[in-house]
């Protein structure tokens, strides 16, 4: 295990203006899956935060565990049983900060356990001190600016990452023209799921300047996970449909 686990650390994947990282351990007899979470959640004393953690497995179906370890001082998991059930793909679970919660940046750990292996992600959790005077982050203004940052960068990451998938599905398309027999009807069936992917990911890209405050991170996490996934299924789907 302390073998897998040092690959995996390695292996995280930080995708760019995202606040999101990844990462893929492997267990026995192929089964792995690859963990998504947020690199960083903002948290105000006697407040709440929401942390999606999100999964893809191969070649298993069960349970994942979640458990949340090394909080900050003052902050709490409101959920206690956290688990993605089998067919699931996510779990969103609550932190709160009590009132004297110490401000400042602290770090809680996350376990996913599941196929036979496990990972952790390291997840930064800043505490916001309630009714701060003189700090212009913590403005109405500000956390509107912030916003629209975080909106732009969302929508270049992952407009980027649409734009390398089309290239990659219209090369698909090309090969699923020019084959014939089983080869041909895998790749058509193939191509039917890549494509229903691609409009669900068009349809809540268009969402992003929709997307209040409250829901943003949720939101973002999602969005670039979908776009991911779909990115490594076309990647996958052209090395196993080569000409």
């Amino acid at each position: 295990m302390k073998k897998v686990l040092v690959s995996v650390a390695l292996a995280v994947v930080m995708a760019a203006g995202c606040n999101t990282q990844k990462s893929t351990p492997e267990g026995k007899d192929g089964k792995k899956f690859t963990v998504s979470s947020p690199k960083d959640v903002e948290i105000n004393q006697s407040g709440e935060a929401q942390v999606t953690v999100s999964i893809e497995r191969k070649n298993f179906d069960e349970p994942v565990t979640v458990k949340v370890d090394k909080l900050p001082e003052g902050v709490h998991v409101v959920d206690k049983d956290i688990k993605i059930d089998k067919g699931k793909k996510e779990v969103t679970f609550a932190l709160k900060a009590d009132e004297n919660a110490k401000p400042g940046k602290g770090i809680l750990m996350v376990v996913a356990t599941g196929g036979g292996t496990e990972d952790k992600h390291t997840i930064d959790v800043n505490v916001k001190e309630k009714g701060t005077r003189h700090d212009a982050s913590n403005s109405p203004a500000a956390a509107q600016e912030k916003l629209k940052k975080d909106r732009e960068q969302l929508s270049a990451a992952v407009g980027k990452t649409m734009k390398d998938v089309d290239a990659r599905m219209k090369d698909l398309q090309a090969r699923a023209k020019e084959a014939q027999g089983k080869a041909k009807e895998d790749l058509d069936k193939e191509m039917k799921r890549l494509e229903q992917q691609r409009q669900d990911l068009s349809k809540n890209y268009e969402r992003i300047q929709q997307t209040t405050a409250e829901h943003w991170n949720e939101f973002s996490t999602q969005l670039n996970s979908a776009a991911n996934d779909l990115a490594e299924g076309t990647r996958k789907a052209l090395e196993r449909f080569k000409k």
